[in-house]
């Protein structure tokens, strides 16, 4: 095996390491929580980090989407400054986004509102840190010790706490893991290179211009983020009692997409190495994601129900009506994430990818309006699927005629 080949299968390897410490807790965190705290309980804890993940979209500030690529391609020594600025930018994204992500828990939660609007902040920590930063940085070992294991020891404690000490008890746990995740990254980003910034830096409107700068990455990623996670907030407001079993169907969604989170993890660091290999890079990216994708979505579709019933202890039962949407869903955005996080960022295709992701969540909301209301849980995630083929066709149609140009000039 060539040493290229052998660094690519070790920075896999090192971000697989993530990914199972990751998926293995939120396997015995969703055993855990179902068993203790009963399925309506666990229904409302998965809709509270739904809404904290979509609140997370927006404190990013679109450095989830175009942090990597651009620390891949930039120079050490400039890294710090980014990661500095962009600590500035999510800052004040923070402050305001956290008393609204409260305000729509206490209104929608259906249970426990107070407890689980604790657990949305908490779960909103995270994006704080330097986990793009270590991804772009291509340092999964960083990734793994520094971000990962805090938070995987926080929802541990959480865990061990819950019987007794209830949802406030989890939510404390959690909460201390994310702080001390974010202090860590915070730390190791200090020690590549300073991350202090002038005066002038840290006011509202130098915050203000990087937004404008880049609005086109914080559209699609919010857009992004809601696809995914509005879907959760759809169903606890129009369809509480179906909750539960789209919860669980959303698990194993996210599990498909954390399987292959080590691939994306990988690509966004070795797509954008070399200006002239980004273009062929791109192609074998994509034809590669169809491939997997297409393993995922079967996956779901063919072994949820048995998943399902071994994790909730068969409190929580799923058939066809729901894991078909979500295995169409879950095939389609593996594709899409490599689309969006890997390949279009790289190629300058910003407007693709917030015109794809927006154009995504207007047929989204335009389809769950109609079916959500009439067929419930069912209608909603068949919006979602119908979300995501829409906007990843949009732009795998995009990237295949531009690689195709190219491919033409080069000739």
């Amino acid at each position: 095996m060539s040493r290229p080949s052998t660094r690519a299968l070790r920075s896999v390897a090192g971000y697989g390491w993530v990914v199972v410490l990751v998926a293995g807790t939120g396997l015995v965190q969703v055993v855990t929580l179902v068993r203790v705290l009963g399925a309506a309980t666990w229904g409302g804890v998965a809709f509270a980090q739904s809404a904290s993940a979509l609140a997370s979209a927006l404190v990013s500030l679109g450095w989830v989407t175009v942090g990597p690529s651009l620390i891949a391609m930039g120079d050490p020594p400039t890294r710090s400054v980014l990661f500095a600025q962009s600590l500035v930018t999510r800052t004040y994204a923070f402050v305001i986004v956290a008393p609204v992500l409260i305000a729509i828990v206490l209104l929608w939660a259906p249970d426990n509102g107070r407890e689980l609007a604790l657990l949305a902040v908490a779960s909103l920590v995270p994006v704080m840190g330097a986990s793009w930063y270590f991804v772009g940085q291509s340092a999964p070992n960083r990734l793994f010790l520094l971000d990962a294991v805090p938070q995987v020891a926080g929802v541990l404690a959480g865990l061990l706490v819950v019987a007794h000490a209830g949802v406030v008890g989890y939510a404390l746990c959690v909460l201390g893991g994310n702080v001390v995740a974010v202090l860590l990254g915070i730390g190791a980003v200090g020690r590549d290179g300073p991350i202090s910034l002038g005066p002038r830096a840290w006011g509202w409107r130098a915050a203000a211009s990087y937004v404008g700068r880049n609005r086109n990455g914080l559209a699609a990623s919010w857009a992004g983020s809601a696809n995914s996670y509005l879907p959760m907030l759809m169903v606890g407001r129009w369809a509480a009692s179906g909750l539960p079993p789209f919860a669980m169907s959303d698990r194993l969604f996210r599990y498909a997409l954390t399987a292959f989170g080590p691939v994306v993890q990988f690509l966004q660091g070795w797509v954008p190495r070399e200006a002239v290999l980004v273009y062929r890079r791109s192609r074998q990216a994509l034809i590669g994601a169809m491939a997997v994708g297409t393993i995922a979505g079967g996956v779901i579709v063919f072994l949820g129900a048995r998943l399902a019933d071994v994790l909730s202890g068969g409190r929580v039962a799923l058939d066809s009506t729901l894991l078909v949407p979500f295995g169409v869903a879950a095939g389609v955005l593996v594709v899409g994430q490599v689309t969006a996080l890997v390949v279009l960022m790289p190629l300058g295709m910003s407007r693709v990818l917030a015109g794809s992701t927006l154009t995504g969540t207007a047929v989204l909301v335009a389809v769950a309006v109609v079916f959500g209301r009439n067929h419930g849980a069912v209608g909603i995630a068949w919006s979602m699927a119908a979300a995501e083929i829409v906007a990843v066709s949009w732009q795998v149609v995009a990237v295949l005629q531009r690689v195709n140009r190219q491919a033409v000039q080069v000739r």
